[in-house]
């Protein structure tokens, strides 16, 4: 027998990063806890609202083909339906259990269903956001290995923004992989097709702009207007080290799949646009 979906229902409360800190674990109770990593989680997914990078999605009727919903951008998902009754489903992907965080511009109703088909009850909800003005809705919850399901609505807005983080960041890191590290056989062996021309580099200098210089600076110094926030901080592409031995494959694993703070690009931007920002990085 199928579980009855469990509807958020969001009372005021406060999400830390440490997993069950003040929790009660049934997922309505006002849990949360004030301590300084839980804003700065909450603060840096903020930033996402202010300085992208932006991605429009559109939500499914249901669980079929639903898209997936990338971390570390802000979101603008429309939600299918008509007066008040917009509603819509979302994938979101972890390859290991994961604490996440979900900041939402509107109070909606949300049902998080795991890979398991499982009903995820919310660790601790917050509404309004502490540190984060636009954020009208927090939530934290552990998402198992795998697919699992955000169902949005019903509700009578036609699209929310929204912008989901991990609870921890990944301590590796954008700038902390310096180690040795091996690349997935399907990026291995990629070279760059694209001729390192005036046009190329245009044309990358514009994607760069666009998606990367909030966090790496105009001139890859790794100063943009969000670098504080992230910790390690964005890799200073001026440095010698930065990109020495560094592959055309591996970068564009990097640049397509994320690591630690950065986000994967592959749903949002082209194979060429990928290679055009490699192109202009490794110009820098």
């Amino acid at each position: 027998m199928r579980r009855r979906p469990f509807a958020l229902t969001m009372a005021g409360a406060f999400f830390a990063v440490a997993c069950g800190s003040g929790g009660s674990g049934d997922g309505g109770s006002d849990t949360g806890v004030g301590g300084t990593a839980g804003i700065e989680i909450e603060a840096d997914a903020c930033d996402h609202f202010e300085y992208g990078p932006e991605l429009a999605v559109t939500a499914t009727t249901d669980g079929a083909g639903a898209p997936e919903a990338e971390t570390h951008h802000d979101l603008t998902v429309t939600l299918p339906g008509a007066d008040t009754a917009h509603s819509g489903v979302l994938s979101v992907t972890t390859a290991e259990a994961t604490e996440m965080v979900f900041l939402f511009d509107t109070d909606v109703t949300v049902t998080l269903t795991g890979a398991d088909g499982q009903i995820v009850a919310p660790a601790i909800t917050e509404r309004p956001g502490k540190t984060c003005d636009t954020a009208k809705l927090v939530i934290q919850a552990n998402l198992p290995a795998g697919t699992s399901q955000l169902a949005i609505g019903p509700t009578d807005a036609a699209s929310v923004r929204l912008v989901i983080h991990p609870a921890v960041d990944d301590d590796a890191g954008d700038a902390g992989d310096a180690g040795v590290e091996s690349v997935p056989a399907e990026y291995a062996a990629l070279v760059n097709p694209l001729p390192s021309d005036a046009a190329a580099l245009a044309a990358g200098a514009s994607v760069y702009g666009a998606n990367c210089a909030s966090c790496h600076g105009e001139t890859g110094a790794g100063d943009g207007p969000i670098a504080g926030s992230q910790t390690p901080p964005p890799t200073h592409f001026q440095t010698d080290a930065a990109l020495a031995g560094r592959t055309d494959g591996y970068l564009f694993w990097k640049v397509s799949e994320g690591t630690g703070t950065m986000p994967g690009f592959k749903s949002s931007l082209s194979e060429t646009e990928r290679w055009q920002v490699i192109d202009f990085v490794r110009s820098l």
